[in-house]
């Protein structure tokens, strides 16, 4: 079927909620090397990419995304909002160990790395 964005006008989904320009937790895509692994005391970065629910990269900011990091120390993470539908993850770690990097949007874990998008 026709993906019904394309005619501009807004589109209301079956569960009510406007689609267009709407992110979609299951189609935002991360990009860079520090989503799989990183170095102990480097600054570590990776991009995320927010799209809606066809797909289709928003190009305006304003989405709660969170980091959380568990691992064998406590690291606190930020988001930078580049206000054009991308964003900056940012994190470091001082001790060496295995750590998951969990990012939410509303809550919901989101994201797949860019290769699978």
């Amino acid at each position: 079927s026709a993906d019904p964005t394309q005619s501009g006008l807004p589109y209301i989904g079956n569960d009510g909620l406007l689609c267009k320009d709407v992110c979609s937790d299951e189609k935002c895509c991360l990009y860079g090397e520090t989503v799989s692994f990183g170095l102990t005391g480097t600054d570590m970065t990776f991009e995320i990419f927010s799209r809606d629910r066809f797909g289709n990269d928003l190009t305006r900011g304003g989405e709660t995304f969170t980091l959380d990091i568990s691992g064998p120390m406590i690291v606190s993470g930020m988001i930078e909002d580049l206000e054009n539908g991308r964003y900056i993850a940012k994190y470091k770690v001082l001790l060496q160990g295995v750590y998951v990097v969990a990012l939410r949007l509303r809550g919901i874990h989101v994201g797949k790395m860019i290769d699978e998008c």
